[in-house]
């Protein structure tokens, strides 16, 4: 017999017992020794436990992803003899959105 004590997979589990643990959310035992030893069960009706099912089996469902995007800047103002780029005004004019430079 193994003197490790079995482990469950995931996070979230507290201990129950001795020999158990629990996952509070899912109200899922784990038992890490004795004769259930690496096994998940479930608190039945009557308060017994038993094994729990199998989970569901994953199936893999077709996926088509259409994405888009379009960015238009307006070209910067030009600029007149004897006035510089320091002259011109900071920040967005008639709601456009500054461009870098």
């Amino acid at each position: 017999m193994p003197s490790e004590d079995a482990s469950p997979v995931g996070e979230g589990w507290t201990r129950h017992n001795a020999e158990m643990l629990l996952h509070p959310p899912s109200q899922v035992f784990f038992a890490q020794r004795g004769e259930q030893r690496g096994k998940y069960l479930l608190r039945s009706d009557d308060g017994s436990l038993s094994v729990c099912p199998a989970p569901h089996v994953s199936a893999d469902c077709p996926l088509e992803v259409r994405a888009a995007s379009a960015c238009v800047l307006r070209p910067c103002p030009q600029t007149t003899e004897g006035s510089s780029a320091s002259g011109r005004r900071s920040g967005p004019q008639d709601g456009a959105v500054s461009g870098p430079g």
